[in-house]
């Protein structure tokens, strides 16, 4: 028996491609986006990758214990490797998206200190203004009065920057969300916080592991095996020349070996469709008259060969013709039998 590739479907050999570049962009970010020099741990990384992805393709096309056991090994920890990797550049994103929230949101804060501080010397600086210039406009009130506009001015200002700021924003919000919404299940009983807290820590694990099983079970999908079963092709003698009258006379068979050499029908089997050749056929019809079984008919010739009703039927003819089968009719049918050349 023979195993070929074969392709399935082209659309599930895209989603795999697709999916096995997801996650050699997420390994190799730092070369792609930001220019970083190839290492050597970029090297072994991507050759991990594609045998993790081989192994898992491989390993459901294996018979053998060992091979089985071998290709499982690789592909766990090729799978660890890999998701490790992808989760820990995942988590170095979210990081760095929580502290440049955590810095927005100290800025924010500061600039409402600021201005809450602003707005409280303004107030002295008007209160001070007005006390000086109570008896009119002398030099000391002129100088309060300067203070107090310099104050509202810095007032202002401040509320402008912090107009221009973004709002407070909340870290992780959406795992937030989905918490309280698990927290609120039926026989939840975890604390929303603690749900969070394994969210957090378990989602950039869901995401990579994904990729790595997507990637292999869509090229499991695309690609196949085609197996061919080889069965010796029957040795066929020349067609017997009769003697004398008619057909089914008497034959000559000093110079001619036996008509046919069939195998043991407990050997050649078809299961299922698979593409046999004529002569293969052949050898396995005669088996079966051989073993006092009946003739199949043509539809379950035609399905084990994996050819036309058509094509049987001109096989049928041939070896007719060839004097290699007999036919009787009986009634509505055929009695198919296999012609033994006298001696044999």
């Amino acid at each position: 028996m023979q195993g070929n590739s074969i392709v399935r479907s082209w659309f599930a050999i895209g989603l795999g491609t697709l999916f096995a570049g997801g996650t050699c962009y997420v390994l190799f970010e730092d070369v792609l986006r930001r220019g970083a020099i190839i290492t050597t741990d970029h090297v072994m990384t991507l050759l991990v990758l594609i045998g993790t992805i081989a192994a898992g393709h491989m390993i459901m096309q294996q018979k053998r214990i060992a091979a089985i056991a071998g290709l499982g090994v690789l592909f766990a920890a090729g799978t660890f490797y890999c998701v490790t990797q992808s989760a820990a550049r995942n988590a170095e994103v979210t990081v760095g998206k929580t502290l440049d929230l955590l810095n927005a949101n100290a800025e924010r804060k500061k600039l409402e200190a600021d201005i809450a501080e602003a707005k409280e010397d303004f107030r002295k600086a008007k209160d001070a203004a007005t006390y000086e210039c109570r008896s009119g406009e002398g030099t000391r009130c002129k100088a309060q009065v300067k203070l107090r506009d310099q104050a509202d001015s810095h007032y202002w200002l401040l509320v402008g920057r912090l107009a221009s700021t973004k709002a407070e924003q909340v870290d992780n919000a959406g795992l937030k969300h989905a918490a309280k919404v698990f927290a609120a299940l039926p026989f939840v009983t975890a604390e929303p916080a603690t749900i969070e807290r394994a969210l957090v820590l378990f989602t950039p694990f869901v995401k990579a592991l994904f990729l790595e099983i997507a990637c292999i079970v869509f090229f499991g999908l695309g690609f196949g095996e085609h197996h061919s079963h080889q069965t010796a092709a029957p040795k066929i003698a020349p067609k017997a020349k009769p003697v004398g009258g008619g057909p089914g006379k008497g034959r000559k068979i000093d110079d001619q070996p036996a008509a046919v050499e069939p195998a043991s029908a407990s050997v050649i089997q078809f299961p299922g469709t698979v593409t046999k050749s004529k002569a293969e056929m052949l050898a396995f019809v005669l088996a079966e008259i051989e073993a006092g079984r009946s003739f199949p008919s043509q539809d379950a010739m035609a399905r084990m060969a994996g050819v036309g009703k058509s094509a049987v039927c001109k096989w049928v003819k041939k070896w007719e013709a060839d004097g290699l089968i007999s036919t009787t009719r009986v009634g509505r049918f055929k009695s198919v039998g296999q012609i033994r050349i006298a001696g044999n």
